[in-house]
């Protein structure tokens, strides 16, 4: 991130934070980091701050009452780093993104100091929100991580800073996988879906896919023992989203490929272990 990047576009830098907190985390965890480990919103705005970018206020969305030992929720935490929170319902998946997009819009209408928005997800529901900063002679960053990024999204922000980059991480699998046929079968349909023939519906589900990776027991179980206990298999996961969410096989097998289609998750064969990979 660099000064000039921000000036080719607007000589202003007043800037608001909105973070999609639920997205965040799952992202990190999926690199077996937290926000409070890495010192997330602190270092941020450091970055921001030694390029010449005033951060007026950082809000994040999310459900802080979830019981998902994933999600490291502490509105303590937030509150000692100065960071606002709002507790969104979890009635509904999209409460945060919802109330994010909200809050986003009302400010980019009423609060006339606001230069340069600043949006922390990979979700692509915040691509109708960049669309109206963006007609507001507004600036649309986004931070977000490279795996799991919806490439619309990319398209339609000013700015687009990878995590991996601004925290140098590492990547590492997520969930180490046999070596079975079906995950080889599922990587060959893979190949022969194309882009154009993937409905809403089915990226949806793919993106649902992915987060439930994300948040699984068994992904939890696998990062809190720092990857030294047996990975369940990439059908092991698939049965289990089967049995939880109420598809049948064909059509799960299906959204699987897709979710690697899309580069929600990634599944490949690791030479060095001989075993497939998901991250």
């Amino acid at each position: 991130m660099n000064k000039s990047d921000i000036t080719k576009i607007k000589d202003s830098f007043n800037a608001k934070v909105y973070v999609d907190y639920d997205n965040l985390s799952m992202r990190l965890a999926s690199y077996g980091e937290t926000i409070e480990s890495l010192d997330f919103f602190r270092k941020i705005s450091n970055k921001f701050t030694e390029n010449g970018l005033y951060i007026s206020e950082i809000v994040s969305f999310g459900n802080f009452e979830t019981d998902n030992p994933m999600i490291h929720y502490t509105q303590s935490y937030l509150n000692t780093q100065g960071i606002s929170s709002r507790h969104c319902s979890n009635a509904t998946k999209n409460a945060g993104d919802l109330e994010m997009t909200v809050e986003g819009v009302k400010d980019l209408y009423t609060n006339k100091t606001i230069d340069v928005f600043v949006i922390i997800s990979n979700d692509r529901d915040f691509i109708p929100l960049i669309k109206s900063i963006k007609s507001q002679n507004k600036v649309a960053i986004v931070i977000c991580t490279k795996r799991g990024i919806n490439k619309m999204l990319a398209e339609y922000a000013n700015l687009v800073y990878y995590i991996e980059d601004l925290f140098t991480l590492e990547e590492k699998p997520l969930l180490v996988t046999k070596h079975d046929k079906r995950s080889f079968d599922i990587l060959e349909l893979s190949k022969t879906i194309s882009l154009e023939t993937i409905t809403e519906a089915e990226t949806y589900m793919a993106k649902n896919f992915a987060d439930y990776l994300q948040v699984s027991p068994l992904t939890e179980r696998y990062l809190n023992s720092n990857r030294s206990v047996d990975a369940v298999s990439a059908i092991g996961f698939l049965n289990i989203f089967i049995k939880n969410k109420d598809f049948d096989r064909k059509e799960a097998e299906r959204i699987m490929a897709i979710a690697h289609k899309l580069e929600f998750i990634k599944i490949y064969f690791e030479e060095e272990i001989e075993k497939f990979c998901i991250k």
